[in-house]
């Protein structure tokens, strides 16, 4: 009993430090390398360009992305069938919370498999080269190529993204011994409400790039 508790301590530890180092620090540079779409096509496609052609760059997003995502999302749907919530007999706004962490961590594992075909492996599934005009296409309601899914669901995934590692940060530091007192963790909850806001509005930031200029003709 004392090993599968001694397991399980490390399995939500290892699940927990996975979610932000490094998913959390790559979520961050995501968001930031995307807001290049308010410069335009020209400067977004040339970042595109340069990240694609770093000689490691496939290995790092290997083992210090997908790998890790891949065990953290695995971790999270065993940790959420197990939970047994109980925020409506206690609605306490931490019981919201992990609820809310729950809720977007599995609505996030489907917009991650969608985001990836749509964005990251567009060549393979689309015969086409990642780049601004791509993403406008399917974003834009004056584009022929518009999704009217597309638009909801990137403001659902960059909301739900932000808050579940905002939230994760928090828990984050209980779990580690970081804020182990009602004082740190006070702070600490602030400061995850920051970087909620923070985060939510560089997302939309660099999805309204797409937005900006005119289309091509015929797309």
């Amino acid at each position: 009993m004392e090993q599968v508790s001694r397991s399980n301590f490390w399995f939500k530890r290892i699940h927990s430090f996975v979610g932000i180092v490094p998913l959390g620090i790559f979520i961050v540079f995501h968001f930031i390398f995307h807001s290049y779409s308010q410069q335009g096509p020209a400067a977004y496609d040339g970042r595109i360009d340069w990240l694609y052609s770093l000689p490691l760059h496939t290995a790092a997003a290997i083992f210090l992305v997908y790998i890790p995502l891949l065990y953290h999302s695995i971790a999270g749907t065993i940790i959420t069938l197990k939970a047994r919530p109980n925020w409506p007999q206690y609605p306490y706004f931490g019981n919201f919370k992990f609820v809310i962490q729950r809720l977007t961590a599995l609505g996030l594992i489907a917009f991650i498999i969608a985001h990836l075909v749509k964005a990251r492996f567009v060549e393979l599934f689309f015969h086409e080269r990642m780049s601004w005009l791509h993403e406008a296409s399917a974003l834009r309601w004056d584009s022929a190529h518009y999704n009217p899914l597309s638009f909801p669901s990137y403001i659902l995934g960059i909301v739900a993204v932000s808050f579940h590692l905002a939230n994760g940060l928090w828990t984050f530091g209980i779990t580690w011994g970081i804020t182990p007192g009602p004082k740190s963790q006070r702070w600490s909850a602030r400061f995850s409400i920051f970087l909620f806001i923070a985060l939510t509005l560089l997302g939309l930031y660099a999805l309204l790039g797409f937005f900006r200029g005119s289309l091509p003709l015929g797309d």
